[in-house]
């Protein structure tokens, strides 16, 4: 883990990942961060927007990849994949700690 006594710049940030920044700071990687809404509503475009780009790409990969088609009528069809419910649900819970590893410790993956 980082220093906790050495101080971060989150100057570059909006209020809401400053004050989630440096709690994680402060517990020196304990606190994970709170859910994300933004990380699950738009997941791997979330990852790539913050920088996350392994993730992001495996998000998109994955979710594009395993999708199940469902034909409800001629031409009609209903796309669900268990890939599309991990994904959002992962990112949501563990978002802001993954941007949070890219934006100040460089790591694409912690």
């Amino acid at each position: 883990m980082e220093n906790v006594n050495q101080p971060i710049d989150l100057s570059d940030l909006d209020a809401y990942y400053q004050r989630e920044f440096q709690l994680i700071h402060d517990s020196n990687g304990r606190y994970r961060g709170k859910w994300n809404w933004w990380a699950f509503f738009f997941t791997g475009i979330w990852c790539l927007l913050k920088g996350c780009w392994v993730v992001g790409i495996m998000a998109l990969i994955t979710i594009s990849f395993f999708v199940y088609k469902i034909e409800l009528s001629p031409g009609i069809y209903l796309q669900f994949g268990i890939t599309n419910l991990i994904w959002p649900l992962l990112l949501g819970w563990r978002g802001t700690w993954l941007y949070y590893n890219v934006k100040i410790n460089g790591k694409q993956l912690p």
